[in-house]
């Protein structure tokens, strides 16, 4: 221990001659100080080997080179300190601007569902429920990748005399998008689909996507296939899960066939989910209610044309709690990135990694430490997923993120999404229900709905923001003396 703190005072000692002591280390900085201690910091040793130690931003993952684990462990080793410092950006995430509106129309309450898709050209789509003169109806907007409006909202439903909800959105690889929601009429919910071009124009009327009626479909979710097909799933009277294959043209070129394998131990059935994986299959999730109450998650993989290609299996690993919340991305390596919410016992989100075939990869691991709700996740270009969540420990509510790599690994500390909600007009304002997606050229496009209470009547909007992990932003700065926390 004597040994060890004698190494603390000889790093003190090297960072009081550092030449930006007090300053701030900003984007780009690099800079490298052999320095030397004096005998009494080091107990008389001399000096020979190299130490060095590189930063990051606070916040964000921070790394010892092996050096100063040598120094730590082999206090009594002769050692020569090479002071080096610098800024690393490789694994970090910055806000490319301002976080954006995205609905026009404020007059009406944003409903409590959305949608975000990235498309093959690079841009975003976003789909949302509005309710207004007593129906609720869906919506969509464009998005370049850095968060300008391409197109005014546009109504994506044609039927405007009913109720419709539930809003999922995938891009298809001819650029085009895909979208689902749930319609109710006179009792009965069919989901419907709808196919709009890349700059909003509908390229079809609606079609209904199940095939068996009357029914109460809920919860359709779409994806995007590597073949340019559409893979459709939606939840059914509460007990099971269907799906059903789409060509780009909103052809149907499958029947309606069942999900879920369990049909008696698992009577309730909720929130199912559908990603495209690389390899050409899909990877579809839900919830299921055993028979002793517990939520638990389930998944399955299909094949592009439907087949099922496994058995259903458990996404998570404990199973005497409730799982929530679920979110699931496909990755560049093939592989499947889930997400989901775990309570009681607080509220905290968990992720695990599955192959294409199936296969857990990881144990469950934790994401957040604290209360903390709907995440969502989404595979990036380089490969790593990003993991986004509505925060409870404040009154106002905000969302944060973090950056994976593909085997699991945290790159980043969590950082904040929405902006400072310190001032007005934030400060009467909660943001909760986050969604993102992956972007082509790399960046991550960040939804999330915004409830503004400041006065009444109450209003709820959509937001947005753009990410690029790639960069950080010159805003983030550092204070070197943070650098020697050992």
């Amino acid at each position: 221990y004597s040994h060890l703190r004698a190494q603390q005072r000889f790093i003190q000692a090297a960072f009081k001659e550092f030449p930006f002591n007090g300053g701030e280390i900003e984007e780009g900085f690099n800079s490298s100080l052999p320095t030397s201690a004096s005998k009494e910091a080091v107990q008389e040793d001399e000096l020979s080997e190299h130490l060095s130690f590189t930063t990051a931003l606070k916040g964000l993952t921070h790394a010892a080179h092996k050096g100063m684990k040598y120094a730590i462990e082999h206090p009594l080793q002769a050692l020569t300190l090479g002071l080096a410092s610098q800024v690393a950006t490789a694994a970090a995430c910055g806000a490319v601007g301002p976080d954006f509106r995205i609905n026009q129309v404020t007059a009406n309450q944003q409903g409590d569902t959305l949608s975000v898709a990235a498309l093959t050209g690079g841009n975003a789509f976003v789909a949302w429920e509005r309710y207004q003169t007593g129906d609720y109806n869906i919506y969509g907007r464009i998005f370049s990748a850095s968060g300008t409006a391409l197109t005014n909202e546009f109504g994506i439903n044609q039927n405007t005399t009913s109720n419709q909800q539930f809003p999922s959105v995938a891009g298809l690889t001819g650029g085009n998008a895909f979208t689902v929601w749930r319609e109710t009429q006179t009792g009965d919910s069919n989901i419907y689909g709808r196919i709009f071009s890349a700059s909003g124009t509908a390229l079809t009327n609606d079609f209904r996507i199940n095939a068996n009626t009357p029914t109460y479909g809920i919860h359709p979710s779409v994806a995007g296939l590597t073949d340019g097909n559409a893979f459709v799933v939606w939840q059914k009277e509460s007990t099971n899960v269907y799906g059903r294959i789409f060509s780009a043209s909103g052809t149907a070129l499958t029947n309606d066939f069942r999900i879920n394998q369990n049909t008696t131990t698992n009577p309730f059935l909720f929130q199912t989910l559908v990603a495209g994986l690389t390899g050409g299959n899909a990877f579809v999730t839900w919830r299921a209610q055993d028979g002793g109450g517990d939520l638990n998650i389930y998944g399955r993989i299909f094949s592009a044309s439907g087949t099922a290609l496994t058995s259903e299996f458990g996404i998570n690993q404990d199973t005497t709690s409730d799982q929530q919340d679920l979110s699931v991305a496909g990755l560049t390596n093939g592989n499947a990135f889930t997400v989901w919410k775990r309570t009681p016992g607080g509220s905290v989100v968990y992720g695990r990694i599955f192959s294409a075939s199936g296969t857990a990869l990881t144990n469950d691991f934790r994401i957040t430490t604290y209360e903390s709700t709907s995440p969502s996740v989404a595979g990036l270009t380089d490969g790593n997923a990003f993991v986004t969540w509505e925060d409870w420990t404040t009154q106002n509510n905000h969302i944060y993120g973090q950056i994976f790599s593909a085997s699991g690994s945290p790159l980043t500390n969590y950082f904040r999404i929405d902006p400072n909600t310190s001032s007005y007009p934030y400060q009467y304002a909660y943001q909760y229900d986050p969604r993102v997606a992956g972007l082509t050229d790399g960046k991550a496009f960040v939804t999330w709905q915004r409830y503004t209470y400041d006065s009444l009547p109450a209003v709820k909007d959509i937001y947005g923001r753009i990410f690029d992990c790639a960069q950080i932003s010159s805003a983030h700065r550092l204070s070197p003396s943070w650098f020697f926390s050992l």
